[in-house]
């Protein structure tokens, strides 16, 4: 099952976790993303629904971790490494001490010997089609609680058979600074060997991990682009390490224009893990998609380590911004501009038009279901109507809200020029 078969838009993998995970499998909220993307360290109820959901999925092996050192991974709470990462580490059958005497892992470590290498890739491989061993049904039960979804007159919802393996397998890959630094080699060496032992039918898309300074930098976009569009792969996944797209500049997101044209031009289809909207509008330049977390996610920090001391708090995500806040940043521009509040059903039913009972969103659930629905509409909207039209509604929202202190547009702007520019 290929990632992007049978869209004429962008498709989006939606990031379940224990807290999100009902809301996703709602039977009607199924229909609203295409596929999912599972890291190893999700708990294994979260793996079983993914197993059952019978969309495309790709599990990350998260090889990166093993490159950070045992202090900064340890739980705060705990003052320990993290159950995971040992149980991973001997599953890969890596080349360090990983209890007590964890140490991290070096790239002379796999650069040193092609034979460790090669088969601490295939190990990697396997464990993600083992994930998939099984199958428990999940679909019995209807979370009518969650059930806060937009439907199209006359649109049913069916539930998909099961999924029998990821939709494409992933080698080791690592954080690079430079195309020239060890890690680079190494991510690069892995993805090789990926190639020459994968079994037949198996698509190999590695993962392009860096430092998003790299993207203002056009040589080094090209050294990496060209090197992977000739490697043989069958896609890419790209992960520029902690790009918060609201805040980025316009230099490095016209990189990552610049850097998504590179490799579609191989022929190869390209996504781009944890995005937002503005990953939405590079389907304009031959991005097929990306993957997100239910409001929030659009961005990840490699080296964010240890874990927090504070549950999670939820966010709004406001569609004519195309953007998240937090509630009473929410609330608080809602009740001043009534043209940005959401008329999806999670809305309607929460709080109407009485903004007073805006709060009630932050019971469990319906910020994501609302996410949803608005994301459902963009990706329809994008689909149907294509970029240049969404560009034209953003730069109105841009211009009607530029002299706003309240309502940060400056987002809206940089990804509107981006998109046009690096055209």
């Amino acid at each position: 099952m290929m990632l992007a078969d049978g869209h004429n838009g962008p498709v989006m993998l939606a990031r379940p976790t224990t807290r999100n995970r009902k809301v996703l499998e709602d039977g009607n909220a199924i229909k609203h993303y295409h596929g999912v993307h599972l890291g190893i360290n999700v708990p294994r109820t979260v793996v079983d629904f993914a197993r059952d959901l019978g969309k495309p999925t790709l599990v990350d092996p998260m090889t990166y971790v093993f490159v950070i050192e045992p202090e900064r991974l340890k739980n705060r709470k705990t003052g320990e490494v993290p159950k995971w990462i040992a149980s991973a580490a001997g599953t890969y059958g890596l080349p360090l001490g990983i209890s007590t005497d964890y140490k991290p892992l070096r790239p002379a470590g796999l650069l040193g010997s092609d034979a460790v290498r090669a088969a601490f890739t295939e190990k990697v491989l396997a464990h993600q089609d083992k994930l998939f061993e099984g199958q428990m049904s999940l679909f019995g039960t209807q979370y009518d609680k969650y059930a806060q979804w937009s439907e199209e007159q006359g649109e049913k919802t069916q539930v998909p058979a099961s999924a029998a393996s990821p939709a494409v397998l992933i080698p080791p890959y690592f954080y690079f600074r430079r195309p020239d630094d060890e890690w680079y080699k190494a991510a690069w060496a892995c993805a090789g060997d990926a190639l020459r032992h994968r079994h037949r039918g198996q698509l190999i898309y590695p993962v392009l991990h860096f430092a998003r300074q790299r993207l203002s930098e056009k040589a080094n976009i090209d050294r990496v682009a060209g090197e992977y569009a000739g490697g043989g792969f069958d896609g890419f996944f790209l992960w520029p390490n902690d790009f918060r797209e609201e805040k980025e500049p316009l230099d490095r997101c016209l990189g990552l224009v610049r850097l998504v044209r590179s490799l579609t031009e191989s022929g190869k289809p390209v996504f781009k893990l944890y995005g937002g909207f503005f990953s939405m509008l590079l389907f304009e330049h031959g991005l097929k998609g990306f993957s997100c977390g239910m409001g929030s996610g659009t961005y990840k920090n490699a080296f964010a380590t240890g874990g927090s001391r504070r549950k999670p708090e939820s966010q709004f995500y406001v569609p004519a911004l195309h953007r998240s806040l937090a509630m009473t940043d929410a609330e608080r521009l809602l009740k001043a501009y009534p043209a940005l509040r959401c008329g999806c059903r999670a809305c309607r039913g929460t709080y109407g038009d009485d903004v007073s009972k805006f709060g009630h969103m932050g019971r469990r659930g319906l910020c994501e279901s609302h996410f949803l629905n608005a994301r459902r509409d963009e990706l329809k909207a994008c689909a149907e109507g294509g970029v240049l039209r969404l560009l034209r509604t953003i730069k109105g929202t841009a211009g009607e809200f530029a002299s706003n202190a309240l309502v940060d547009v400056r987002a809206l702007e940089t990804w509107r020029r981006a998109v046009e520019e690096g055209s």
